[in-house]
Order: structure tokens, then C-alpha cells, then sequence
């Protein structure tokens, strides 16, 4: 059985002023309220003073201890799907569905401000008992699936989780997500891995055997486990990109939150994005080369910060982020031999090579004062350090061999 608590949100406060206040005894009521109210399209209730606020706008949520909210939702069944709607255009408002993918088994389905009692009734039946097919408003959905097994047989059972939540925002800014170019509800991808399934596992699989093989596997595998290593934990990041309507690939520089596709931490997880997805790592280098500086150095990040507006501020100037632009421009074209995408990028290299020789160094030939992405051991103290040096004299390097490509 999958349960969805998606129509209530414990120690989750509303970041704005409700549009009417009320005393409730319990969050049944308070959303209750919300449900009666045309124009409410959110609830949140104080535990500690039994206040119910009812919101006509969804605005956005954060963390906080003794308070509860939720948005007003629908629930409908049909055929073997589950389906949450949550109205508005608002980044929280879109729908969720599990679809059940069992032959011959009629799937079952119950709505319930309580998961005791959705338990209860899973617990006593083995599956639940509802003939409705549109369930109003409630906390809980849940599916079950139900077979019979004789002794020592095995079965699987498939539930896929669908979700379409089409307005994504970024800094107040509505971007949306590239999903929504392709499926317009969450039933359309839950049926489509439905009818799918075997060949998508199999892709996966045969995704991940690229990289890392089962020791039980009589495959013969070719990559160094360095090299492996790399390639697995580079795509752990994966969760932290923003692949957003307008095709944008974004990515925040890690899980704490900080840039957009900050340069020199790009770089650190390059490698599988190269190999297996060069098109995002072309679409991010065409960004920074757009907002290149006019005396040739990039700048660090495309957004700073959580909640910076999109696209760069004033940024501090580093030795690790034009040498690096140089560089992985240069392994694009290596692995993709995009020549249409190194002639549009070479106006930039040479301006970035220029600043590199002239601006960087301050006549010292080598990245002066600069900071770099151990940014904590505060290195732009120093003339010179080892790190930046080094990835001066790389950049240095490609830029040669792009030379020798252009000519």
C-alpha cells in the first residue's frame, strides 16, 4: 500500500498574513473552514493557540515547529489511478497520482483525514472498500495492491508515483519546469512508465552497469574504480538541478544551497555530464559566456545566493572560474565534436585568454591575489597559490590546442 499524505504539512508555516482569522479546536476544522470558503485556497492553524488562518493566495512555506497547514485539494479514482489536485497556478498547485499496474487485480482506493483509519481498513480487509470515484477534500490517499501467493511463489508489484507541479519559481520568479513541455497532468507520465516499464528499467540498468557492475556479474567491466567512483557520486548531484521550461539547465553549487552553476564547482562534477549529457553542460557554458565581463574574466556564478534574482551581480573575481570556462569549453568539443557551439564560444575564449595573460596576473605571469574555491583558507591572501597556478597553466594548455583547432 502507498499513502500519500499530501493534503496536510505538519511544522510547516506560511511565510505571509492570512486573509481571515478563526478559533478552531483542531486541524479537521481549520481546513474544513478553508473547504467552505470559495476564496480559501490554503489553511494553517497555531497549535499552541487553537488559531485557524485561511489564505487566498499560496505563499511559500517554510520549516517551523507548532504549526500545521494545508492546501485546499481534491481527490478522484478511476480506472487504477489515484489523483490529488491542488488548484491555482501557484508553484505548490498542480497534481499527484499512483497508478497501480497489476493484471487482473481490480485496485481499491480511500481518502481519509485519518491514516489510523485508512490502516484499520487495510488491516481487517486487505484492501479498501470505497465505490466513489471523486472524494472531496482529505488529508490522506492510499492504494493497495492485492494478490493471493501459494507458498514459495514470488510476484512483483508495481505502484508508479506521477506528479505534475508545472510552475516552479526561482527567486519569486515563475521559470516553470521543462516537464511541462511534455505531459500536461500527472495520469499522462504514471501511465506512460506503465506501459513502459520493462524497457525503462532495463535502460536503467543498463545506465547504471555503464558505470558500476554488480560483483554477481559475469560482465566484463573496463573502468578503473576511480573512474567509476567519479562518475557515480558526480551524478549524486543530480537532485539539486533546475531543468526549467524554457530548456535552461540550472544546478545549485551543492545541497546546502548557495550559487547557480558556480564555475569551479561545476567543474568538480564535469565528467559524467559530459559523457552522458553534454547538451546541459553546453547550455550552462553558453550562460557564462553570456554574461562574461567586458574586460574578459567570467564570473563565478549565475545567481548568488538562495534568493538572488537570476542571472549574475556583482560577484567577486576569482582564478579558478575563466581558467576553468577555458577548459571545459575545450572538453565539450573533445567528447561532442560540436564545432558549431566551439565557433560560437571562441570570441569568448580569446577574450577570456586575454584578461587571463594581462588582467589575472597583475604582471606577475601567474593568477595574483586571487580567490579560489577553498575560498574558507581565505588563499587570495597570498600572491600565488598552487591551486589557481595550476589550473592557469591547464587553461594555458586547451586554449593552445583550441588555437590549433580554429586556425
Amino acid at each position: 500500500m502507498l499513502n500519500l499524505p499530501l493534503g496536510i504539512q505538519p511544522d510547516t508555516v506560511r511565510l505571509g498574513s492570512p486573509d481571515k482569522t478563526i478559533k478552531s479546536t483542531n486541524v479537521i476544522q481549520c481546513s474544513r473552514a478553508c473547504i467552505d470558503n470559495k476564496q480559501c485556497m490554503l489553511w494553517q492553524m497555531a497549535k499552541e493557540n487553537k488559531t485557524c488562518q485561511l489564505f487566498y493566495r499560496v505563499p511559500p512555506h517554510a520549516w517551523h515547529t507548532g504549526f500545521i497547514s494545508g492546501q485546499k485539494n481534491t481527490w478522484t479514482a478511476h480506472d487504477s489511478m489515484l489523483t490529488l489536485k491542488r488548484p491555482g497556478k501557484y508553484p505548490q498547485s498542480g497534481n499527484t497520482t499512483i497508478a497501480t499496474g497489476v493484471k487482473r487485480v481490480s485496485p481499491s482506493f480511500m481518502v481519509s483525514d485519518s491514516f489510523e483509519q485508512i490502516w484499520k481498513q487495510f488491516e481487517e480487509h486487505g484492501y479498501l472498500g470505497s465505490a466513489s470515484k471523486t472524494f472531496g477534500s482529505s488529508f490522506h490517499g492510499a492504494t493497495p495492491v492485492n494478490v493471493t501467493l501459494k507458498p514459495r511463489k514470488e510476484r512483483t508489484l508495481t505502484l508508479v508515483l506521477g506528479w505534475f507541479y508545472p510552475n516552479k519559481d526561482f527567486s519569486a520568479e515563475i521559470v516553470g519546469n521543462y516537464y511541462s513541455n511534455l505531459f500536461e497532468h500527472s495520469e499522462e507520465p504514471a501511465s506512460f512508465l506503465l506501459r513502459n516499464l520493462s524497457p525503462t528499467l532495463q535502460a536503467i540498468s543498463a545506465w547504471h552497469a555503464s558505470m558500476i557492475i554488480d560483483s554477481n556479474s559475469k560482465s566484463v567491466q573496463t573502468l578503473p574504480v576511480g573512474l567509476q567512483d567519479v562518475l557515480v557520486n558526480g551524478l549524486s548531484f543530480w537532485r539539486s538541478g533546475l531543468y526549467l521550461r524554457d530548456r535552461r539547465w540550472r544546478q545549485f553549487e551543492s545541497l546546502d544551497c548557495i550559487d547557480i552553476d558556480s564555475v569551479h564547482h561545476d567543474f568538480q562534477r564535469e565528467i559524467p555530464y559530459v559523457l552522458f549529457y553534454p547538451d546541459l553542460v553546453e547550455n550552462v557554458i553558453r550562460a557564462w559566456a553570456k554574461y562574461q565581463s567586458d574586460d574578459g574574466h567570467i564570473v563565478e556564478t549565475l545567481a548568488a545566493g538562495c534568493y538572488s534574482p537570476i542571472g549574475p551581480p556583482n560577484q567577486r573575481i576569482m582564478g579558478d572560474v575563466t581558467t576553468v570556462f577555458i577548459t571545459e569549453t575545450y572538453h565539450i568539443y573533445l567528447w561532442t565534436n560540436n564545432s558549431v557551439f566551439l565557433k560560437d564560444m571562441w570570441p569568448h575564449v580569446v577574450k577570456a585568454i586575454a584578461w587571463m595573460i594581462d588582467g589575472g596576473p597583475k604582471g606577475t605571469g601567474l593568477p595574483y591575489r586571487l580567490q579560489c574555491t577553498y575560498d574558507q583558507l581565505f588563499l587570495n591572501l597570498y600572491d600565488h597559490n598552487t591551486f589557481n597556478s595550476f589550473l592557469d597553466v591547464l587553461a594555458l594548455r586547451a586554449a593552445e590546442e583550441l588555437c590549433k583547432i580554429m586556425d
